[in-house]
């Protein structure tokens, strides 16, 4: 009868004895802990859960009671269990009863709304920050500017002034050069104009937020993909990016209707993916060949890497939000790609990959 009536409760419900038996264990518990095909006779059999369950234990022989929530890894995948326990004493004996409920959809969901408020918030400090920036960087850049004007010999006004102070220009144009202080400037402005760039994608990133389809050529798209991962800072750091060739090929000389920023970040990650993961152990250099197609109204964006590839039980679970095989990792990045193409776009991503041969990923999208 007591069979019966847990398992037609909506929590799971294992009850010990003080040796640590399994008196009762209903279908819930069995379901949540992966022990649905299995006999369970004591603590020793739920060996996913063993070293939890014996702290929870422990600490209800203390206390007489436990509440908490526990998260779990395994094969790359966070489980998370709300439980609560207490004992009992029936006819001299003592029992330990624990309930658990897998609340891990619940706190996916809620990490990534987290995460989603994050990236919001992120987007309106970068447009802050593009604003502060562009000022002192437009200033260096028309600084550089005014000091190559006014070290121009052929410049009439520069003529007159050095003639008063007696200053030959072309001689000192001459000094500048073999000095290097002619190409010290070159590199100022240079060096200027690219962080210029990259303040005016920040801009551009965070103010687009609207899900607004635009006519945008796709080189373009892809080019821009390729130079967020390239400024990445911690990419080149702790994965050394910049030594990564990246090869583009197919038709990408077309506009393409889609929303340029999400997709855009979407091959940037799946690409960051590919860096993050590489072995650098590895004696071949590191690849990366973006192949684009169209046919039948439908564009195709194959990436590809030369990395150590990937199994069949990871393959399958790349997609899920917070999956990941590294630790520190969010697991966010292949997720965000999957949603922008489904979702957004009403494409479809999948990945094909073999140990040692490397990953590619194939995006479709209607065009």
């Amino acid at each position: 009868m007591f069979d019966r009536l847990i398992n037609f409760m909506p929590v799971g419900i294992i009850v010990f004895d003080s040796l640590l038996n399994v008196i009762n264990i209903n279908i819930q518990a069995k379901e949540a802990l992966f022990l649905k095909e299995r006999t369970i006779n004591n603590i020793n059999d739920i060996d996913f859960f063993k070293e939890e369950l014996e702290k929870i234990i422990k600490t209800i022989k203390r206390d007489s009671f436990y509440n908490g929530t526990i998260s779990k890894n395994t094969e790359g995948d966070n489980y998370y269990f709300d439980i609560s326990g207490y004992k009992v004493k029936m006819n001299g004996k003592q029992f330990f009863i624990v309930k658990l409920r897998d609340v891990s959809e619940n706190i996916r969901l809620n990490n990534l709304i987290i995460h989603d408020e994050k990236l919001s918030s992120l987007s309106s400090v970068g447009a802050g920050m593009a604003h502060e920036l562009n000022n002192p960087i437009a200033g260096v850049l028309q600084s550089v500017q005014n000091v190559k004007n006014r070290l121009d010999p052929y410049n009439e006004k520069n003529s007159e002034v050095a003639n008063d102070l007696g200053i030959d220009l072309k001689k000192l144009e001459k000094y500048l050069e073999k000095r290097g202080i002619s190409e010290f400037l070159n590199n100022i402005e240079k060096a200027g104009g690219k962080a210029a760039d990259i303040v005016e994608y920040l801009k551009e990133f965070a103010i687009e937020e609207s899900d607004e389809f635009s006519e945008f050529k796709l080189s373009e798209l892809i080019e821009r993909s390729i130079n967020i991962l390239k400024t990445d800072y911690r990419l080149k750091k702790d994965y050394k990016s910049n030594e990564f060739e990246i090869i583009v090929k197919g038709e990408n000389d077309l506009f393409i209707n889609c929303i340029p920023v999400q997709l855009e970040l979407a091959i940037y990650n799946v690409m960051k993916n590919s860096v993050q993961f590489y072995d650098k152990t590895a004696e071949k250099k590191p690849e990366i060949v973006i192949e684009t197609s169209v046919r039948e109204k439908e564009l195709t964006i194959k990436i590809k890497d030369n990395g150590p590839g990937i199994d069949e039980n990871v393959k399958k679970k790349v997609f899920n939000p917070f999956f990941t095989t590294r630790a520190n990792f969010k697991g966010v990045g292949l997720t965000s790609s999957y949603f922008v193409v489904t979702e957004k776009h009403n494409g479809n991503i999948k990945i094909n990959s073999d140990i040692g041969k490397g990953t590619e990923i194939i995006i479709t999208i209607p065009i």
